[in-house]
């Protein structure tokens, strides 16, 4: 073998190394770029199951359908402010055998009297939990007093949708109240 075919031999090997390398970084860098794209994806996936299914990931109940049907609601809101009663809610500390607290509303007129032969109901959830809101129908028990049985279990800011009829009046009223629960454990008396 004379020195040019030594030579050129020796061009072709680092040519054919040279290309490696290159074929080399391509794979790693094209590996990168796909597994950067590939977790990108999948954590867009895991936020939509995430919003999706998760209670404490939720927006108002019936947000969307209050928003399609706003005029309706925002002549609900005039209608009730015109009439000017006053709600005060208040939850029962004790725990029944079921699990359930009284739900108590004291509902008063425009002239500060009791508004005796409503009905109504109250739509209620924990603001960490909105999408798990539960509906009771509202009993009078005394004067201007409407009693319910409610299933909470957790302290913090309940959000309580009250709608009330009262002969042809109709009255809405939404309620925020931070409340912190005796939990059935420490209902019992302690030996």
């Amino acid at each position: 073998m004379t020195h040019a075919d030594t030579g050129s031999l020796e061009v072709v090997r680092q040519l054919q190394s040279e290309e490696r390398a290159e074929r080399k970084a391509r794979r790693i860098w094209v590996s990168f770029i796909l597994f950067l794209l590939i977790g990108s994806v999948g954590m867009w996936i895991y936020a939509a199951i995430l919003a999706v299914s998760d209670p404490s990931m939720s927006v108002v109940p019936d947000y969307h359908e209050k928003a399609l049907h706003w005029d309706e609601h925002l002549s609900s809101q005039r209608e009730s402010a015109r009439l000017n009663w006053t709600v005060h809610v208040i939850v029962g500390e004790s725990v029944n055998s079921e699990g359930k607290r009284v739900l108590t509303l004291f509902v008063r007129n425009h002239e500060s009297q009791p508004l005796v032969g409503a009905t109504g109901q109250v739509r209620y959830y924990h603001h960490i939990r909105a999408k798990e809101h539960q509906t009771v129908t509202l009993k009078e028990t005394e004067s201007g007093t409407y009693e319910a049985l409610v299933s909470m279990d957790r302290d913090g800011s309940w959000q309580f949708e009250i709608d009330l009829n009262h002969g042809n009046e109709h009255f809405t009223k939404s309620v925020e109240q931070d409340i912190t629960l005796h939990h059935r454990s420490t209902d019992a008396a302690s030996p």
